[in-house]
């Protein structure tokens, strides 16, 4: 299968409606026989123009969280999975583009590292390690430099 990228942009939503968002697509990728390699969270970022809502009495958005996932689906589905994915009123833009290299085989995702506190991600906790282990030295080095 070859590879694709879907990019999309977001109504600015709240933590949990956005993970059911997410989580939404995601499952509408596997069902169609997709395989989701990777997800990339872009952030929240102003719009280039407003758009306006699908949603009938709401005002027209100025900002949204960007996202690309980064899958290989059946290139037969696409079409299908990308008006199945405007249909989504939390979703404003949608875009498929065909990917000319792909996602390593052993890529790890983390998200659900980088949606907990920095002190509880594994990252962090491992500079603070480097960190530690830096300043022992330095303090050996600088008691011998005293005697």
């Amino acid at each position: 299968m070859p590879g694709f990228e879907l990019i999309f942009i977001t109504r600015r939503l709240n933590r949990t409606d956005l993970k059911s968002c997410l989580k939404r697509t995601g499952e509408l990728i596997l069902n169609s026989n997709g395989i989701l390699r990777k997800i990339e969270n872009l952030g929240t970022r102003g719009l280039p123009h407003k758009i306006s809502s699908k949603i009938p009495g709401q005002k027209a958005q100025t900002t949204g969280n960007y996202f690309v996932y980064h899958l290989d689906v059946p290139p037969l589905l696409i079409n299908e999975i990308h008006k199945s994915v405007r249909m989504d009123t939390d979703i404003m833009k949608v875009h498929f583009t065909e990917k000319t290299n792909k996602v390593a085989d052993d890529y790890v995702c983390t998200l659900d590292d980088e949606h907990k506190p920095p002190m509880l991600r594994p990252s962090v906790q491992s500079l603070f390690r480097q960190n530690e282990e830096r300043l022992r030295k330095s303090k050996k080095v600088i008691s011998r430099d005293n005697e």
